[in-house]
């Protein structure tokens, strides 16, 4: 991948994520944002329908008072709902508290009472459950609303309801999202994330907008992610590099397929076929395994082929450690100073999944803007970057690659993966 040092995209960046929505729900209103399951398919929604009850969602939260920089706690696992409400309490103003879904009752209730929340979403009823039995330690908490738990049309409601009390003060303030979006500062508090810390109770990080606007555009302009892209996300959105892919997504555009079960990774990419995905390294080596395990019951012919294509791979990368870019039987350009890339290629069209793609490492260093780079890679399945108008052949530093992914069409699907700060 190439490398510059220019970094005159700081100069261009969208002042906070709630701009940064608006203005990709604007620019590609009819295109697919989101995909999640549903009844047994999936449902497609686009950037234009999630505006309109991001929109509601948000009118809804201003309604029941909640200001400035004021928190707003999410305790869910991954799924649209997650998204909606944490792009809702952007462009309300607020700051989301993240609280993974697997949180005891007493860290949950500590969590929100330490940060003040006024107002959490929760997914289901056993989310509730550990709200209500630390009710009396919660005065700062107005309303829980809920995706999918039980309602008592007061201090617990629905999504539709916070929806219906977003209608009544849009229709009087019909401005007021775009108002709210505009007043927002940069270093404005985005998001609080606990961690566990090394001792004592949970510790909430303070991350600005700039943080997340900063992480968007990083990615966006290394030209490796475009509107045609798919992403296949189950990352806890509760984490920081969930939140990275959703800020790159509102960066480049492309739709995302959500869920959250991570015993259904696998099924789904056989179904949703994206172009990459963002996970850690033990899931790679797990879904390795998984396919390996298929071929292996299934044996005879197809079994051969899969360990002979493997074997051929890395004689071809072995035999090539230094070697300019070649091309692989499938006719895609694979670098030969890509570790494995041959390998993952062939085995990868033979077994119709790219779960075994080679997972980049990466050195990194401090950018211009203070900021973290972004803790995310991607290689498309369809090989070299296309020129994109108005956009550099080059890629700021901020990110230095060893090793890239996959570029082969066979593949049909590449993943990144973020190495552990």
């Amino acid at each position: 991948m190439p490398v510059t040092y220019d970094t005159s995209f700081l100069d261009r960046l969208a002042p906070n994520v709630a701009a940064l929505f608006l203005d990709r729900v604007e620019r590609t209103p009819d295109h697919e944002a989101y995909r999640y399951p549903r009844d047994g398919g999936w449902e497609s929604v686009t950037w234009r329908e999630t505006g309109t009850r991001v929109r509601r969602l948000a009118a809804g939260l201003l309604s029941l008072g909640i200001e400035r920089e004021q928190r707003v706690g999410i305790a869910s696992s991954t799924r649209y709902e997650w998204i909606l409400a944490d792009l809702a309490v952007m462009c309300a103003g607020a700051a989301t508290t993240t609280v993974y879904p697997s949180t005891n009752a007493e860290d949950t209730a500590y969590i929100l009472s330490d940060s003040e929340c006024r107002v959490v979403f929760t997914e289901d009823d056993e989310q509730i459950a550990k709200v209500k039995e630390h009710k009396a330690e919660l005065p700062h908490l107005l309303r829980v609303v809920t995706f999918d738990g039980t309602t008592d049309d007061s201090w617990v409601i629905d999504l539709e309801q916070l929806g219906e009390l977003g209608d009544a003060y849009l229709a009087e303030h019909p401005d007021v999202i775009d108002e709210v979006a505009a007043s927002i500062e940069p270093e404005q508090l985005a998001t609080l994330i606990y961690t566990s810390g090394t001792t004592g109770r949970p510790k909430g990080v303070r991350l600005q907008h700039r943080s997340w606007v900063y992480e968007g555009a990083a990615i966006d302009v290394m030209d490796i992610l475009h509107e045609d892209d798919l992403q296949f996300l189950w990352l806890p959105m509760a984490h920081s590099f969930g939140k990275v892919l959703l800020s790159t997504q509102l960066a480049c555009g492309f739709a995302t397929a959500i869920d959250g079960r991570v015993e259904k990774i696998v099924d789904n990419l056989g179904v949703v076929k994206p172009t990459f995905m963002g996970a850690a390294p033990r899931i790679f080596e797990k879904a390795h395994g998984r396919i390996v395990t298929m071929q292996q019951s299934e044996g005879g012919a197809k079994e051969k082929i899969f360990n002979q294509a493997f074997k051929v791979g890395l004689k071809v990368e072995d035999s090539g450690a230094t070697a300019s870019p070649s091309r692989c039987r499938c006719g895609c350009s694979t670098g030969s100073s890509t570790s494995w890339s041959s390998a993952r290629c062939a085995s990868a069209s033979v077994a119709g999944c790219a779960s075994s793609s080679p997972v980049p490492r990466r050195s990194t260093r401090t950018s211009p803007s203070g900021s973290t780079p972004p803790a995310s890679s991607s290689s498309r399945a369809t090989g070299s970057p296309r020129p994109r108008p108005g956009r550099s052949s080059t890629t700021p530093t901020s990110t230095r690659w060893a090793r890239s992914g996959p570029r082969c069409p066979a593949a049909r699907s590449s993943w990144a993966r973020a190495t552990r700060c």
